[in-house]
């Protein structure tokens, strides 16, 4: 059986649990500073896309995957929002809302289960949005590793004996198909049997990457120099394709076909890559080092079938 979630819902649904988070934490601030305010959880969402620099709730439902305002910005158009709510002590709640992080929520990207008689198993991709912290995205997999425990009404076994579960920090991380995960949870059917505990994996520089304040290099946007590394990964597959088309490795391989394939592929890819650089006036070593980023920072990559680039036709 497999159940696919659409992914811009997936990412919705994620976003917007986040939101309410943060709205029943300021009715809660509110309560406790106030005890008798009238603040209602549908006023602190007004107030919570104050924190997006949107005028209301509707529409950050609407524009779910809005960025926060810096804090600086933030703090003013939130004590505005408190204070047209008639909000006590707007300025206060207002310095203190702005620090409060978007906790760690996650929606199902792909679920894919087997059930035999040897296993039923389950792999399940999971999307994380929020303030990201190894903590936060440990806490979040521990609790959907006991859900999916929990689970029965399958045919061979009264509960899954296999549990996969990866952590993705964007939608594009996952529709790569490159393994770019942030943390995942796993306990095969022989652990199961041996009475092991399941084994987490949380990848912090990865996690801290993605949550790098986007910049400017070499005279380009981090938006640009995403584009130009997604179109060398898809000139390196268009390489790598060119070469398996000219010197074929799935039939009689001889060390010399292999040799030609590779050679075949780097010329190619080398042709393709200067192309790409000067389109953007880029040196060698810029063109390089862009890559290099790309790598370091965990960008998304291309799918392997993607060769078609944005730059070059």
């Amino acid at each position: 059986m497999t159940v696919f979630a659409t992914l811009s819902a997936a990412h919705t649904a994620a976003h917007t649990a986040g939101h309410k988070f943060l709205a029943k934490r300021l009715v809660q601030e509110v309560r406790t500073c106030v005890p008798a305010s009238p603040l209602s959880h549908v006023q602190a969402l007004h107030i919570v896309a104050a924190l997006y620099g949107l005028p209301n709730w509707q529409t950050l439902e609407a524009r779910p995957t809005q960025p926060r305002l810096a804090e600086l910005a933030a703090q003013p158009a939130v004590q505005a929002a408190l204070e047209a709510r008639n909000v006590p002590d707007a300025r206060r709640l207002s310095m203190h809302l702005i620090t409060v992080k978007t906790p760690v929520t996650a929606s199902v990207l792909n679920e894919e289960i087997s059930d035999g008689s040897l296993k039923t198993q389950i792999e399940l991709a999971l999307l994380l949005t929020g303030h990201l912290t190894p903590e936060g995205i440990h806490t979040v997999l521990e609790e959907e590793f006991h859900r999916q425990t929990q689970r029965t009404g399958f045919r061979f076994h009264s509960r899954l004996t296999s549990i996969y579960i990866w952590a993705f920090a964007s939608e594009a991380h996952y529709a790569s198909g490159a393994g770019q995960i942030i943390g995942m949870v796993n306990r095969s059917s022989a652990d199961l049997q041996e009475g092991k505990a399941p084994e987490f994996s949380i990848y912090s520089d990865r996690i801290d990457a993605f949550q790098t304040p986007a910049n400017t290099s070499f005279g380009l946007s981090e938006s640009t120099r995403r584009t130009i590394f997604l179109d060398h990964c898809r000139v390196t597959n268009r390489a790598r394709l060119a070469a398996d088309q000219r010197y074929p490795t799935d039939q009689k391989v001889t060390r010399e076909v292999i040799r030609s394939n590779q050679e075949y592929k780097h010329k190619r890819l080398m042709e393709w890559d200067h192309q790409i650089a000067e389109k953007h006036g880029l040196s060698e070593t810029n063109y390089h080092d862009i890559i290099v980023e790309a790598m370091v920072r965990d960008w998304p990559m291309a799918t392997l079938s993607d060769t078609q680039t944005q730059t070059i036709p």
